[in-house]
């Protein structure tokens, strides 16, 4: 991908996050997995997506981006801020999670609101429920 992150004469929004992904790609073209697919994909949307991000995660929401490649891109950015002296952003405060999810369980709780009343089993005309029924 090295190549590819020159072309194109725009600026990536996450630079870091692109150089990380393209090197597990070459990495993985080297080895010629099927993971080299996947992060083919996953540096593509990269690449397009405007906007900067400050966590990982966030990027969960970009086509080709899952889990494994948010694990990966967090540790490896552990270990970059580690590297370079730079404090890790604060976490959500334990009040602003309680928060959260009080918000979550009332929104499961409209869910549940809007089920309907279980129905009555009526067996399809023709079919071998009906039939049991009319032999009864």
């Amino acid at each position: 991908m090295s190549q590819d992150a020159g072309q194109g004469g725009q600026e990536c929004a996450n630079p870091l996050f692109l150089k990380w992904i393209g090197e597990w790609y070459d990495e993985a073209c080297a080895r010629n997995t099927r993971m080299q697919h996947v992060l083919k994909k996953a540096y593509t949307s990269l690449q397009r997506y405007p906007l900067r991000m400050e966590d990982p995660r966030e990027a969960l929401q970009l086509q080709g981006i899952g889990q494994v490649i948010v694990e990966r891109l967090t540790k490896k950015l552990a270990a970059w801020r580690q590297e370079n002296g730079i404090p890790a952003p604060q976490q959500q405060t334990q009040t602003q999670t309680a928060g959260d999810a009080e918000g979550t369980l009332a929104s499961q709780g409209a869910r549940r609101q809007r089920q309907t009343a279980p129905r009555i089993y009526v067996p399809r005309y023709r079919s071998g429920a009906f039939a049991l029924l009319l032999g009864l």
